[in-house]
């Protein structure tokens, strides 16, 4: 496994800071997901009973030009974004909404 130095490049220009050899998880860490995201065929992998699984289909990144990948990126962070809302899991960082409440109230005065 690699990572092209085109999608280190399209996810260093967002802020994020990718290795070009993932790192690959061990066998049990899956049992303790709140939900599986798969970028390929979902019936490739085996789930852990009871931790749902879903499947997203991508375009393969080592195909892509520059700007597709950066299409690709932002397609892929607001479809984060969406499950995060649809989960319920920002609620999962409290001081960002506590930080959002605070200038709320200061600029309500």
């Amino acid at each position: 496994l690699w990572v092209p130095p085109e999608v280190v490049q399209v996810m260093h220009e967002a802020g994020f800071e990718v290795e070009t050899q993932p790192q690959l998880l061990p066998a049990d860490a899956l049992t303790s997901a709140a939900l599986i995201v798969t970028f390929s065929d979902a019936a490739s992998w085996r789930a852990p009973p009871g931790v749902p699984c879903e499947s997203w289909d991508l375009p393969d990144p080592h195909v892509l030009p520059l700007e597709g990948l950066r299409d690709l990126r932002d397609r892929l962070r607001d479809r984060v974004w969406r499950l995060v809302a649809k989960q319920g899991w920002y609620k999962l960082q409290p001081g960002r909404g506590a930080r959002f409440r605070e200038a709320k109230r200061i600029h309500s005065r």
